[in-house]
């Protein structure tokens, strides 16, 4: 459901970047002011980028906050041993498809694809999702760190 309202947030600024764009295009070349095509009112311009602004701004206050590492999570992994903690876990949780524990009904192979759909989540926990190309879920996961050496805990996992 996030990944939704992500979506039209993007949408909308893109419909914003758009209505810039058509506003540079459409101005008139003899015009060395540079002024806004002349069947465009300055003001009503300026009243839409305000009305789009207002929009997304909205929209970003019902995209609850994800979980994130904060600067004292990232020094409390990186005293653990792990140089850049969130791209050396990912690094390890993609090479460790045997967490899975639904198998593929398709003949595929269940495995953490996307690194980007790896996410961790403070300092002991990490979601990813994994999929063989027709079937998916997300896997909740533990994890500890010593001496360089990444242990998991599957805690939950669910198909979509």
């Amino acid at each position: 459901m996030n990944q939704r309202y992500l979506l039209l947030l993007l949408l909308v600024q893109s419909v914003l970047i758009f209505f810039l764009l058509f506003l540079l295009v459409f101005q008139d070349p003899r015009d060395q002011t540079r002024r806004i095509h002349p069947f465009l009112n300055e003001g009503a311009c300026q009243e839409t980028i305000d009305s789009l602004n207002g929009v997304v701004s909205e929209l970003r206050s019902f995209i609850p906050s994800l979980p994130f590492l904060d600067e004292m999570q990232l020094n409390h992994l990186k005293s653990m041993g792990l140089e850049n903690p969130v791209e050396d876990l990912r690094s390890n949780l993609l090479s460790r498809s045997d967490l899975i524990m639904q198998k593929s009904e398709s003949g595929g192979r269940m495995d953490f694809y996307f690194p980007s759909a790896i996410h961790i989540l403070n300092t002991r926990w990490a979601m990813a999702y994994f999929e063989d190309g027709h079937y998916a879920g997300s896997v909740l996961l533990k994890f500890s760190v010593h001496e360089d050496e990444v242990t998991w805990i599957v805690l939950d996992e669910m198909m979509y």
